[in-house]
């Protein structure tokens, strides 16, 4: 295996793990907290699974784009790269609304373990989706 696909690939496996051990060491302190806040009672799950939708299409908008790319189509592979920017930008604002509510709410991430654990899984993913907002910004630049 070429080296750029190793380390792409290594990349991607510890991204994978590291976020894994937060969502399993969220879902531990879930069953253990007995009082607070709590996902279920501080959340909206329609509002958190509209901006998740936009994310989640950004998977699809990238594939196009590089389908596009494939077929030498430069003017789509640039429509849909700033597509997926944009699905990208949505769910960071939605992000930026979550935690914006939930501090006005006095919910902190020093309040207890929900706080700790779901601000610590939304903040690094929300840098993980910065991340390939900038390395995208700079392809489609």
């Amino acid at each position: 295996m070429e080296n750029n696909k190793l380390g792409v690939l290594l990349f991607i496996g510890t991204e994978a793990f590291f976020f894994t051990l937060l969502i399993l060491a969220y879902l531990y302190f879930l069953g253990t907290q007995n009082s607070g806040p709590s996902a279920a009672n501080v959340l909206s799950v329609k509002t958190t699974g509209i901006f998740s939708l936009f994310l989640f299409s950004s998977s699809f908008t990238v594939w196009r784009a590089e389908s596009n790319l494939k077929a030498g189509k430069r003017v789509k592979v640039m429509a849909w790269l700033l597509v997926t920017i944009l699905f990208g930008i949505t769910f960071l604002v939605g992000q930026g609304l979550e935690w914006t509510s939930l501090i006005d709410r006095g919910e902190t991430v020093s309040q207890n373990l929900f706080g700790t654990t779901f601000f610590t899984l939304t903040g690094f993913h929300g840098l993980h989706v910065i991340g390939g907002l900038i390395i995208l910004s700079i392809i489609f630049g």
